[in-house]
């Protein structure tokens, strides 16, 4: 019996599908237990996902590429990671934002520390239902740990911004499946 198992999965579009595993061979507050592979199959139909610019308060990530290249900016430095490069350590409080690469098949292994399940709460409330939108990113980042980094790199800002617009649309649109997130 494999110690590695699914637990969610959503598709942010055609062509592209996020699986949320853990990992029952490690102790559950390791780094290797929660973890989630993104695949984009780069076919020319395919929604080429798309991260744009944010930051986060309480984890830190682990972007490893195991197919095909993805390209990174990380405190406004570009960085394109392929299966030849080191995992790419990406620090709580650091701006970044990241790209597929059209056309191009590609796997991305995601894992953070501190480990949970809250990355596939996240994103089980940004697609809640449909494709991602301004009013799921505003909700899942205010209910999750994502925060809209804004041009001027003034956290304050950023989380005033991402904490009064959230919690405006978390009230005014809730989540329509809850998928185990606690309401606001």
């Amino acid at each position: 019996m494999s110690a590695t198992r699914e637990t969610g999965r959503v598709s942010p579009g055609k062509g592209c599908i996020m699986v949320f595993k853990v990992d029952e061979s490690v102790p559950a507050d390791s780094v290797d237990y929660h973890w989630s592979k993104t695949t984009y199959d780069g076919a020319p139909d395919s929604l080429v996902p798309e991260i744009p610019a944010h930051w986060h308060k309480h984890h830190d990530e682990y972007m490893q590429v195991s197919k095909g290249r993805i390209d990174f900016m990380l405190d406004g430095k570009a960085v394109t990671a392929t299966p030849n490069d080191p995992i790419l350590f990406i620090p709580r409080r650091h701006t970044h934002s990241f790209k597929f690469c059209k056309g191009e098949p590609t796997v991305l292994k995601e894992k953070t520390n501190p480990s949970g399940d809250f990355k596939e709460k996240f994103f089980k409330d940004l697609f809640d239902g449909s494709e991602a939108s301004f009013t799921s990113a505003m909700r899942a980042g205010y209910r999750g740990d994502m925060i809209v980094a804004l041009p001027g790199e003034i956290s304050l800002l950023d989380r005033a911004f991402t904490n009064a617009m959230g919690a405006f649309i978390a009230w005014l649109f809730p989540q329509k499946h809850n998928n185990g997130m606690k309401a606001s």
